[in-house]
Parts: structure tokens; C-alpha cells; sequence
């Protein structure tokens, strides 16, 4: 008799696991996915702002962070920098650029303004006449 329940048991039971898994599973990765975001996110500044104060990376008029003089720098810097310039792109510059109708280049160079003005003395930045400086 139980023979002929197991599969009835099993199946339905199993189904009911699968899915309290996955929706748990979903739940943990969503925050597990965050928390990685949010990682990657601290790794990345940390590594520009370790790369900044060795003059390596600077910020520029354009509202980007570049190489400093054609420097070689790591992998990783070079990815983190890479990662901030597209967050800053994507998330500040251009829904700012689309809501106001404005070249994306004006805003980001707006941005750039002010992110120049508040380097630290001693770091790199990029002038107007492609020159890089010590502030």
C-alpha cells in the first residue's frame, strides 16, 4: 500500500520542496546578488581610490576617470575604473541628460566640474588642455 502512496507522496512532496528551495534559493540569491553588487561596488572605489592616491588614475573634465599619463595599471583597477565610469554614465549622467534634453557629454562634463573641485590636493586631473596636473 505505501508502495502505491510513495509516488503520490513523493512527487508532490518533492514538487513542494523544489519550490520552498527555490523561493527560498530566489530570496538568498536576491540577497546574496546584492550583497555581491554592493561588494563589487566597495572593491571597485576602493581600488580607484587606492589607484587615485598613488596618481595612477585621476578624474577628468569630461566627468570620467582615466590613466593617468598612459600609466599600466592591473586588471582589476583598469575593470573598476571601467565599472564606476559606466555606473556614472548610466545612473547619473544620462537620466539627467534625457530628462532635461541636453547632450549626455554636458552633463557628464558638469559632473566633471565638480568632481575636479573636490579631488584631494596631491591627486591628478585632467585640464582643459589635455594636461595632466597635480591639484
Amino acid at each position: 500500500m505505501l508502495k502505491l502512496f510513495k509516488p503520490l507522496i513523493a512527487k508532490p512532496l518533492a514538487i513542494a520542496l523544489s519550490l520552498s528551495l527555490l523561493a527560498g534559493g530566489a530570496v538568498v540569491m536576491h540577497v546574496d546578488g546584492q550583497n555581491v553588487a554592493q561588494a563589487q561596488s566597495v572593491s571597485s572605489i576602493s581600488l580607484v581610490r587606492s589607484a587615485k592616491a598613488k596618481g595612477l588614475i585621476g578624474e577628468t573634465i569630461a566627468g570620467y576617470l582615466d590613466v593617468v599619463n598612459d600609466q599600466s595599471i592591473d586588471s582589476a583597477t583598469r575593470a573598476a575604473m571601467k565599472d564606476i565610469n559606466i555606473k556614472r554614465r548610466d545612473e547619473e549622467y544620462r537620466p539627467i541628460a534625457q530628462r532635461d534634453n541636453i547632450p549626455l557629454d554636458q552633463v557628464a562634463r558638469a559632473f566633471g566640474e565638480k568632481f575636479i573641485a573636490r579631488v584631494p590636493a596631491g591627486q591628478y586631473i585632467l585640464n582643459d588642455s589635455g594636461q595632466w596636473t597635480r591639484k
